[in-house]
Parts: C-alpha cells; sequence; structure tokens
C-alpha cells in the first residue's frame, strides 16, 4: 500500500513538475510575442522577465527565461536597425538604408516588410548610382563611373553592375585609344614643324599615360633633333657674326638636354671665333703675360705690366685697356722685367679697317728708349690700344 502511495506521489510531482515547465515556457514565450508586436515596450518586457526568474526554483526553468531574455535583446537590436532603416529610407540616403534593413531578422514582425524595403531601397539607390555615373560618362571620366560603379558592388551584388562595369571600362579604352593616336599625331605634326619643344611634352604625356617604353625612344629621338636642329640655327648665325644670337640658339636644346656634348662642342665654336672687343684686352693680356711668347720683343731695358683702371697715359688721359710698357729705372708700377709679351684677339674677318692709340704712361712719358708696335695678320699684338 505503501508503495502505491509513494508511487502515486511521484506521479503527481511529475505532472506537477511538468505543468509548472510549460507555464514558465507558455509565459517567456506569450512575453517575447507581445514585446515583438509592440504590445509592451523593451523595458517592461524585461521586468516581466526578470520577475518570473526570481521565483524560479530550478536551473532549468531559470534557464528557460535566461533564453526568453536573449531573444528579446536580439529582437531589440532588430526594431532598432528597422527603425534606423526607415529614417534612411526617408532621407533618401538608401545605401544606409539597405544596410540596416539587412539587420532585420526573420524572427522580427517587420521583416517582411524589411524585405520589402530592402529591395525597394536596392532599386532606388542603384537608380541614382545609375544617373550619377551617366553624368561621368558622358565627360569621359571613365575612372570615376567605375569607382562607383565598384563601390556600389560592396552594398548591392548585381549582375547589371558587372555588366556596366565592363561596359564602362571598355569605353574606357576606346575613349583612350582615340586619345594615344590624336596625341602622337599632334607629336608627329610637331615634329614635323620643328617644334621640338611641344613634341617633347607631347611624347613626356604619352610614355605617362601608357607607360610604353617605346615613347621613351621617341623622346630620345626628338632629344637629338632638337640639338641637331638648334646646332643647325646656331651654324647659321655664327657665319652672319651673330655670336650672341648664335649661343642663345642653342639654349632651349642646352636646357632641355642639359648633358649633351655638342652643344657645349659649338658654344666653345661660338666663342672661339668670337672677335675681342678693345674692353676685353686686360684680361686677355692677363692670359697671355701668364704665358708670354716671341711674338712681341721690345727694343732696349723696357719692361711690361699690366695697364690699370686708374692709370693715365702721356697726355694725361685715362680709360685705357691692355698692356703697359715703361723704363726700367722708373719701376714704379711693379717688378715686373720681361721684354715680351703678346695680345691675341680674335678678328674673324668683322672689321674693315682697325683703331686705337699706341701711347706711354705718364710715369715714362720723358724715357730715351724706344717702343714699336706690331700687328701680324693673324694675330694682334700691342702694347696699349684706346677704347674705340
Amino acid at each position: 500500500m505503501k508503495k502505491k502511495y509513494l508511487l502515486l506521489l511521484c506521479i503527481c510531482l511529475l505532472i506537477s513538475g511538468c505543468a509548472s515547465k510549460n507555464k514558465i515556457q507558455n509565459n517567456s514565450k506569450d512575453i517575447v510575442d507581445r514585446y515583438n508586436m509592440y504590445n509592451i515596450t523593451y523595458e517592461q518586457a524585461i521586468t516581466e522577465l526578470d520577475n518570473m526568474l526570481a521565483d524560479a526554483n530550478t536551473d532549468e526553468k531559470r534557464s528557460i527565461i535566461e533564453d526568453g531574455r536573449n531573444e528579446i535583446d536580439e529582437l531589440k537590436v532588430s526594431k532598432d536597425s528597422f527603425e534606423k532603416a526607415e529614417k534612411a529610407f526617408d532621407d533618401e540616403k538608401y545605401a544606409d538604408a539597405i544596410s540596416a534593413y539587412s539587420e532585420v531578422i526573420e524572427k522580427d514582425s517587420n521583416y517582411d516588410i524589411a524585405q520589402d524595403k530592402l529591395d525597394e531601397s536596392k532599386n532606388d539607390y542603384l537608380k541614382a548610382v545609375y544617373e550619377q555615373a551617366d553624368i561621368y560618362l558622358e565627360s569621359n571620366k571613365y575612372d570615376k563611373a567605375i569607382e562607383l560603379y565598384n563601390n556600389a558592388k560592396e552594398i548591392v551584388d548585381s549582375d547589371e553592375l558587372d555588366k556596366k562595369i565592363s561596359e564602362a571600362e571598355a569605353a574606357q579604352q576606346t575613349y583612350l585609344d582615340n586619345q594615344i593616336a590624336e596625341m602622337e599625331k599632334t607629336a608627329e605634326q610637331y615634329v614635323e614643324d620643328k617644334d621640338y619643344i611641344n613634341a617633347l611634352k607631347e611624347y613626356k604625356s604619352l610614355y605617362e599615360i601608357t607607360e610604353d617604353e617605346k615613347y621613351d625612344v621617341k623622346i630620345d629621338g626628338v632629344k637629338d633633333a632638337m640639338v641637331d636642329y638648334a646646332i643647325e640655327n646656331a651654324e647659321a648665325l655664327l657665319s652672319e657674326g651673330k655670336y650672341d644670337e648664335a649661343k642663345s640658339a642653342l639654349s632651349q636644346a642646352k636646357y632641355n638636354v642639359p648633358d649633351d656634348e655638342r652643344i657645349s662642342d659649338e658654344e666653345d665654336r661660338i666663342e672661339y671665333f668670337r672677335p675681342v672687343s678693345i674692353n676685353e684686352l686686360d684680361s686677355l693680356y692677363g692670359e697671355a703675360y701668364s704665358e708670354p711668347t716671341y711674338l712681341f720683343q721690345t727694343e732696349g731695358s723696357w719692361y711690361l705690366y699690366p695697364w690699370e683702371s686708374g692709370d693715365i697715359d702721356n697726355l694725361g688721359r685715362s680709360g685705357f685697356s691692355g698692356a703697359a710698357c715703361g723704363d726700367p729705372d722708373l719701376k714704379t708700377k711693379n717688378q715686373y722685367g720681361n721684354t715680351y709679351a703678346f695680345l691675341e684677339y680674335m678678328i674673324d674677318g668683322q672689321y674693315d679697317s682697325l683703331q686705337g692709340e699706341f701711347a706711354l704712361s705718364q710715369d715714362t712719358k720723358n724715357t730715351d728708349l724706344s717702343a714699336r708696335l706690331y700687328i701680324y695678320i693673324v694675330m694682334m699684338c700691342l702694347f696699349i690700344l684706346r677704347k674705340l
């Protein structure tokens, strides 16, 4: 009899425990459903679950209540995303709306609406992207259009976007090919017109765009042609005796091809043929005096020294250039005792006559010694010349 009583008691306890567990499950689900349908607030739902948790007397019951609370928290995150998505959609911020609608979970009562709004947001977003991309494409700004499409693909996975990207890349290549062909034509015309500066600019731009080494070769060819043309012009001007103009004719080529030895050689050639001005004799004398030759020989025991700016001649005049000769007994200028010197400058056939003055210095005007001036066909050697 006792055994039957104990068994009946166990059965009753088991039935009572199951009923209590089911009740907690049902109550927890009811709270979740009411929150999901906006019948109660999040705070109210959490409060009701906390009250149930306080009365739970087994771990199993507490676990059921904790599951309900976790579900409430998931729904809150989802519903917050839905509200954020709705606001973004109303503000026509479709990229933000797409991101937020995508976070609405299937358990959320807003899920079906969110899915419809998600599709609508994607369509509106892509429409805006295509309209902006068309503006870029019409302005030949293919890079910007392609960048816009690629950014859109990170938000909306669309086969149509893939097609748009392929079309834009093909259009960009066609445009680039046409642009390159036109630039090549322009560069060739510049070369034909001997406008080497602009030809260089075009070929350098082509190299930057394509990184094709053939344009590097073109650049070298233009530089060579530029140097040849500059030397040709310099030679023409040199033949006319226009020495400054001849040197200036090399300036552009020298700037663009600074290390070309042909330009340096041509500059030296121009300077070699340039006639020396009378007022340059001081410097020439100094050079000649340092390495004298026996082209000029004074008589007696004269000595030579450079004429200085403050010196005056036997008539009291100043402003001479050249060399002064003096009596060794009146060495007031310096200690030089050489009895020879020469001064050389190129005439290059540019003069029909030569004028100058041969005079004694004020310090030696009373000397009894004699001095001579020799002028040679290929070289002029003199003591003193007055500036013309």
